[in-house]
């Protein structure tokens, strides 16, 4: 297209972040406003919502401050990203000081604080602004219950996260996805429940046969447990499925932008891919030895009493020893 206009820009800025690409949301709308193009409230809550994904906290406040400064009227939408982004990037004050300002509010604003108080270790407030959120006649969706599970999982308070399940099933008939069952799932890991923790992890094997993340969290209740066969067999289940332990994501933190919006301002650059394992060849291989040695161990009913210390310099002391 020769010329792009406002709305050229926001339909593409917004079907980026609307699929799920972010960080390609994000540098379209710096090269928007190296373009002169005024956003309007549309691409904004895309970018609020981006930032708040990628916790760009010192981007989304920039992108904020331009915001303010421009005079446009803001929407429910714009709000309900702001919340998430400063919920989301421990300002959880701001957050709340953003939905205390708000004429109206709707399920997404009220699960917004409700997980950020989750996230910043808050779990009692979070299941306080749930109540409130029942008072005020709002209905909880699905994603409201994964805030509050994640809350309970964080604070301890394991008989409030199963009152919370249930009654997701019973009053309000939402099913639990998969998400939720990862919650439940992470709260069985922290208290070692493990009956729970077995229902959780094989309703997830059905829902995402191929995710690694419930056979590692299930065998390491095990171990913890001190079950550690049960743990062994996770694994080699784990293994005989050909499910594998994807690499991690991280995002470098910012290089200069392009978005004219200030000379500080910063946009995101690249996602890196990192492993947990040791970059070092005889490290990496000390490693899976020895890895390779405890599995062997528990397939022949023996427990292992001490397995693998890396120190801070990153040497290796491989020691099972056996009872």
């Amino acid at each position: 297209m020769p010329d792009k206009d406002v709305i050229s820009w926001t339909s593409l800025v917004t079907g980026y972040a609307h699929n799920g690409f972010h960080e390609e949301a994000i540098k379209l709308f710096c090269d928007m406003r190296s373009a002169k193009i005024t956003p309007d409230h549309f691409v904004i809550a895309s970018v609020f919502s981006g930032c708040a994904e990628l916790t760009l906290l010192a981007f989304g406040q920039q992108v904020h401050a331009d915001f303010v400064k421009s005079g446009l009227e803001s929407s429910l939408s714009v709000d309900n990203s702001l919340v998430a982004l400063y919920a989301k990037g421990g300002c959880i004050e701001d957050a709340n000081r953003i939905f205390d300002s708000m004429r109206d509010r709707d399920v997404i604003t009220w699960t917004s604080l409700i997980a950020g108080y989750a996230q910043n270790g808050r779990g009692n407030d979070s299941i306080r602004f749930y109540q409130s959120m029942i008072l005020s006649g709002c209905k909880p969706d699905f994603v409201t219950f994964i805030g509050l599970l994640f809350a309970c999982s964080h604070a301890g308070l394991v008989d409030d996260g199963l009152h919370y399940f249930k009654t997701m099933d019973k009053i309000y008939a939402i099913k639990p996805d998969a998400t939720v069952w990862k919650a439940l799932l992470a709260a069985c890991r922290v208290h070692k429940n493990v009956e729970l923790a077995e229902r959780a992890a094989y309703n997830l094997f059905e829902l995402e046969p191929l995710n690694a993340m419930p056979y590692v969290l299930l065998s390491n209740i095990y171990s913890a447990s001190g079950r550690w066969e049960d743990a062994a067999r996770t694994r080699r289940l784990m293994k005989s499925r050909g499910v594998n332990k994807e690499p991690g994501r991280i995002l470098n933190p910012a290089v200069p932008s392009r978005a004219g919006l200030k000379k500080q301002t910063m946009c995101p650059n690249s996602m890196t891919k990192y492993s947990q394992v040791a970059q070092d060849p005889s490290l990496r291989h000390t490693i899976v030895s020895s890895f390779d040695q405890l599995m062997n161990l528990l397939d022949m009913g023996l427990r292992p009493i001490a397995l693998l210390v890396i120190s801070a310099s990153g040497l290796v002391q491989s020691k099972l020893l056996q009872s």
